[in-house]
């Protein structure tokens, strides 16, 4: 059973979804393994299941709340794409 942080939990709970503009896929797992090679943590964290749950891909319009030191918008804007936009916002 994965521990998460009451601060990555309330990253997860606000990821928000805006609608969907347009469709690719983009094989989040290796883009994971590529983005952070050596980072376990981050690999906990589910994020293929997250993006695939959340429908987000190609084009898509995605808030980040609480994003801490911004890996998940990394990630994110790599799904997301030059047509897609990823907003962050911390809590200070």
């Amino acid at each position: 059973m994965l521990n998460y942080t009451s601060s990555t939990m309330r990253t997860l709970l606000c990821l928000c979804v805006l609608p969907l503009l347009q469709a690719q896929t983009v094989d989040s797992a290796a883009l994971v393994e590529k983005l952070y090679p050596k980072d376990r943590r981050m690999k906990e964290y589910r994020l293929p299941e997250i993006v695939r749950q959340l429908k987000i891909q190609s084009g898509s319009r995605v808030a980040d709340l609480g994003c801490g030191p911004g890996d998940f918008v990394v990630f994110l804007s790599h799904i997301a794409g030059p047509q897609g936009r990823v907003y962050c916002g911390g809590h200070r």
